[in-house]
């Protein structure tokens, strides 16, 4: 008998929250010198395929991926927002444009925390500016925390709703010291609090599976995410994941992990629908239309992807696979 494994992710009527990443890894520090062109290597900070940072002889930063230079209107650096604060309360802050955030006084910003949002991305990254050179220098420098290794490989994560209970899944591949996970639930997306802890198996090299049912849920649009937490007291954050009392959607890949085709079968999969498979980084390797279920994915190294599908009544649907 085939076995089918299959990877559930489910989406509300809502629509689709992004995956979350919170970068509370090491601090490294970036120094762009007096002088140095933003198009060189040297004076950029390549954060991520999104957001690369520089700064031109005069004026502000800017994200060289997405301008050729700043932006007079206030909007630069492209794809992100500022605020003053903590990264442990990154949810909470009051995010701004760039200049918004330092109020059109660059040297204002030195020396205090701050965290800076890469939308496209959904990255929180802490950071603090360390200097900020005078016109005609283009000099600045900062320290930012960088992505943190992760002690699981988390396979996948789904919710269904019942009789006003909530039961979330997830299951992990590998795990290194793993303590226990924390759940967290909101009701706007942004405001989290905990709502459970589930003991972790500390470290395994076989697929692990846990459940948690959250009990007697108000009507409305619920948020999940867990927290991966480590013996040394290290956390990571899942992605979101949305409920609603309204209709749901579901989409299923298999099989999982895959090697040169995946199949898709969704409530929502018409002939025509658009697809779009990303790295975990964002950047567009894949894209087309179904004509039929199976997408070939032959071309694709081994890794975890991200498959997008937009159906033509305008509903998102995103799930993650393993290509071996």
């Amino acid at each position: 008998m085939l076995k089918l494994n299959f990877f559930f992710l489910l989406i509300s009527s809502y629509g689709i929250v992004n995956a979350q990443s919170v970068w509370n890894g090491p601090t490294i520090t970036f120094t762009k010198a007096n002088g140095v062109s933003p198009s060189s290597a040297a004076g950029q900070d390549k954060i991520t395929n999104h957001v690369w940072l520089t700064r031109g002889a005069n004026e502000g930063i800017f994200n060289i991926v997405a301008e050729t230079g700043y932006d007079q209107r206030g909007v630069s650096p492209a794809g992100t927002e500022w605020a003053y604060g903590s990264l442990n309360n990154y949810n909470t802050l009051d995010y701004k444009s760039w200049e918004g955030f330092n109020g059109q006084k660059p040297p204002s910003m030195v020396n205090k925390p701050a965290v800076l949002h890469l939308i496209a991305d959904n990255t929180y990254i802490g950071i603090t500016f360390t200097s900020w050179g005078g016109a005609g220098t283009g000099a600045f420098s900062y320290t930012r925390t960088t992505a943190t290794t992760l002690p699981i490989t988390l396979k996948d994560f789904s919710a269904t709703i019942s009789k006003q209970n909530a039961l979330l899944k997830w299951s992990t591949v590998t795990e290194i010291d793993n303590d226990h996970f924390e759940i967290e639930h909101s009701v706007n997306g942004r405001e989290f609090s905990s709502i459970a802890e589930v003991k972790a198996n500390g470290t395994s090299a076989i697929e692990r599976s846990y459940t948690y049912l959250h009990e007697n849920v108000s009507a409305g649009k619920h948020f999940y995410r867990i927290i991966d937490v480590d013996k040394t007291g290290n956390k990571r954050y899942s992605q979101i994941i949305t409920l609603s009392s309204g209709a749901a959607f579901t989409m299923h890949v298999y099989p999982n992990p895959a090697t040169s085709f995946i199949s898709v079968i969704t409530s929502l999969l018409l002939k025509g629908t658009a697809f779009s498979i990303n790295s975990l980084s964002g950047q567009l390797l894949l894209r087309g239309k179904l004509n039929e279920q199976q997408i070939d994915i032959q071309k694709l190294s081994a890794g975890q992807y991200w498959l997008t599908l937009k159906a033509n009544n305008g509903k998102m649907l995103k799930a993650q696979f393993f290509k071996k």
